[in-house]
């Protein structure tokens, strides 16, 4: 650690960078985007249509297929520990209280 350390400190420097930055104080209007959309992009329908094209199960499912999301583990619950063993715990706690309800403990 300590040679790392003197190393570090006398070592010819590889590579050196430097930056300016320019600050400008002119205040400028902001562009408000909906000046800059056309017409058919403002109204509800559109992000009604674009809402229901982006949730439908047909692109849900091409999005699965080409990213190849039905391998990846941190989309399958049951291949993370903890998320199998908190579904097996529900599981369970229904089944005891079906069995309590069915036998009138409940």
């Amino acid at each position: 650690l300590l040679l790392a350390i003197v190393y570090s400190f006398t070592a010819t420097p590889v590579y050196e960078a430097k930056t300016k930055v320019l600050v400008n104080l002119e205040e400028k209007a902001p562009v408000n985007i909906t000046n800059t959309l056309p017409d058919e992009f403002k109204g509800k329908e559109f992000f009604d249509t674009q809402l229901a094209l982006i949730t439908s199960r047909s692109l849900i499912r091409n999005v699965i297929v080409e990213l190849n999301l039905n391998e990846n583990p941190e989309f399958q619950p049951e291949r993370i520990p903890f998320v199998s063993d908190l579904i097996s715990w529900l599981k369970s706690l229904l089944k005891t209280l079906a069995a309590q309800n069915s036998s009138g403990n409940f």
